[in-house]
Parts: structure tokens; C-alpha cells; sequence
């Protein structure tokens, strides 16, 4: 004779454990920001902030209007160039790899300053930009 049998937690009995320790853990990292944030000089974290949302940026902007517009007029040239004899597909495939790169960096560069806004709006508790329901 043999005899199986299968043991399954039910998760009425772990009275909640998992949200209870997801809360603990927020709970700890917020007072954890918050004794840094006292020992610290919260002048100097402003301004760090405020620098680095200046710095992301110009950053951004600075791949907006002149690298990826410059790579863009590279893959055009290249195209020209392939159409004429003068380049290869193989040419044509690295200046669109340097288009995309170019443009992921410029993407990646907007979000590093979207990110160091909603920091900097974190530490002084004033929105920067007001989002309004109007027209929606």
C-alpha cells in the first residue's frame, strides 16, 4: 500500500505577513531618508539636487538638438552614398546603429532629468509643474 499526500499554506492563515513586512520595510527606509536627511546639511541636498536637474537637462538638450540631428545627417549621407556605389550595407547598418544609440542616450538623458526634478520636488514638497485635467 502506498500513500501520497500533498501539504498545501493556505494564505488565510498567514494573517496578511507579506504586506505587513512590504509596509516595515517602507517604514524603515523612510526613517532611514529621514536621519540622513537631518545629519546632513539640507542646503547643501538641495543644491546637490538642483545641480543635478540642471546638469540631466542640458544634457538632454544638448543630444536633442546637435548629436542625434548629427547622426541623423550621417545615415542620410550614407544612404546618398550607398545609392551612388560608394558605400556598403555594411556602412548603411553602423550609421543607423549610431542613430539609435544616439537617440536612446538623448532618451535615457530626458528621464535622468525627469527623475532629478521629481527628486528635487520631493525635497522642497512643491510640484514643479502643475498637470491640469482641462481638456482631457
Amino acid at each position: 500500500s502506498l500513500s501520497l499526500g500533498v501539504r498545501v499554506q493556505l494564505p488565510i492563515w498567514s494573517r496578511n505577513q507579506a504586506e505587513t513586512m512590504r509596509a516595515q520595510a517602507e517604514y524603515t527606509s523612510a526613517s532611514r531618508s529621514l536621519e540622513a536627511l537631518d545629519e546632513s546639511n539640507f542646503s547643501s541636498a538641495l543644491e546637490n539636487a538642483w545641480q543635478s536637474a540642471k546638469d540631466d537637462q542640458n544634457i538632454a538638450e544638448q543630444y536633442r538638438i546637435s548629436i542625434v540631428p548629427g547622426w541623423r545627417d550621417v545615415e542620410k549621407l550614407t544612404e546618398k552614398k550607398m545609392g551612388l556605389g560608394q558605400a556598403s550595407i555594411f556602412d548603411l547598418w553602423q550609421a543607423r546603429t549610431k542613430v539609435l544609440e544616439s537617440e536612446t542616450k538623448c532618451l535615457e538623458a530626458r528621464q535622468d532629468a525627469v527623475e532629478a526634478v521629481l527628486a528635487l520636488e520631493n525635497l522642497t514638497g512643491t510640484p514643479f509643474a502643475a498637470v491640469s485635467g482641462k481638456g482631457k
